[in-house]
């Protein structure tokens, strides 16, 4: 497992794995400041929020003074889960370009931390990477092309980065990985969690080959905020965005 840090101080991995256990994964009203004043201010601020109800953070910060991280941390290292902060070796550097990125769905912004799991290192398997995602309801034509998607890229050395949803994800997946390719599933939950619950195997396939990440803590429940993998992270961790097809009328 990759353990490599570069140039980030405890305290500020310490901050920065507190606010990503109580904060909505993108919510730009934390991760704008945190990039602006850093996690240790944003989380002095945040904390004080408790004492003051109108305060928007009020919630936050009462969560905040329940949290017990390192149980937390204890559980994600029982789990094989790790958490990377900005500045760690491992970090990918094109994941701060997402603090200009501007919001999609609501969301945005550089993550304060990812939580990982698998034995590869990030910033090496987002190299050369490109996401392929796409509707639950697919046709079989959609499943067939991003299956064979995700095959011919990842023989030609690219990383698949889905979300491990039904559909277009899981087709891409497979594909990748029946290459002998790398794969990674940006989830909508813990990195612990089988999301879907059918897919357990598959994610626990993709663990072993390649990783598995999420924004949140272990044990964090999916909610239909983070179901759409566009607001997360791995917009900037991939060189481009492919879709295949699905019914006119169906979603994700």
């Amino acid at each position: 497992m990759s353990t490599a840090r570069n140039d980030v101080d405890e305290a500020d991995r310490l901050a920065r794995v507190k606010l990503s256990c109580i904060i909505e994964p993108g919510d730009l009203r934390v991760t704008g400041l945190v990039s602006e004043l850093g996690a240790g201010t944003v989380l002095g601020y945040l904390e004080a929020a408790a004492d003051v109800d109108a305060h928007w953070a009020f919630t936050i910060g009462q969560e905040l003074a329940h949290l017990d991280h390192g149980r937390v941390l204890e559980q994600a290292a029982d789990r094989g889960i790790r958490f990377l902060a900005p500045g760690d070796a491992e970090w990918p550097d094109r994941l701060g370009a997402l603090r200009d990125a501007g919001a999609l769905h609501e969301r945005g912004g550089e993550p304060v931390g990812l939580w990982i799991r698998g034995d590869g290192g990030l910033r090496q398997a987002t190299a050369a990477s490109l996401a392929v995602v796409g509707s639950r309801a697919a046709t079989s034509y959609g499943l067939e092309q991003a299956s064979n998607l995700g095959r011919e890229l990842a023989s030609m050395g690219k990383t698949i980065i889905s979300g491990a949803a039904y559909g277009i994800d899981q087709a891409a997946h497979h594909g990748a990985l029946a290459a002998g390719g790398t794969t990674i599933a940006v989830l909508p939950c813990g990195a612990d969690r089988a999301y879907p619950a059918a897919h357990a195997q598959l994610l626990d396939t993709i663990a072993q080959r390649g990783l598995v990440v999420s924004e949140g803590p272990p044990g964090m429940a999916p909610t239909r905020t983070r179901s759409w993998p566009e607001t997360g992270s791995w917009r900037g961790s991939r060189r481009g965005p492919c879709s295949s097809r699905a019914p006119s009328a169906a979603g994700r």
